[in-house]
């Protein structure tokens, strides 16, 4: 299981990526639009067990309305206002 935490702004995003002890894998500044998304798919794609189902990341973004949780590919988004930390899934600094 992989998680991903996305810290938004305006003009790019800052991920992160660990496994499920923490041990960060990888870090990103990703471009807005579909070069973006690329990269993730790319950055996740490449740190995940070749065998894994897109439901094996879970992703956070953080956004100016609170975090919004995305438990992977296999299940629906959820917002959280006021949720600022999902445990295993922080912001990329």
């Amino acid at each position: 299981m992989l998680f991903a935490g996305d810290d938004r702004a305006e003009d790019h995003h800052d991920v992160e990526v660990q496994d499920g002890p923490g041990r960060v894998l990888g870090r990103a500044r990703l471009g807005e639009g579909v070069a973006g998304i690329g990269r993730f798919h790319e950055l996740t794609g490449r740190l995940a067990d070749p065998d894994a189902g897109p439901d094996q990341v879970a992703t956070g973004i953080e956004t100016d309305r609170g975090l919004r949780r995305c438990p992977g590919a296999a299940g629906p988004c959820c917002s959280a206002p006021g949720i600022r930390s999902v445990p295993g899934v922080d912001g990329a600094r």
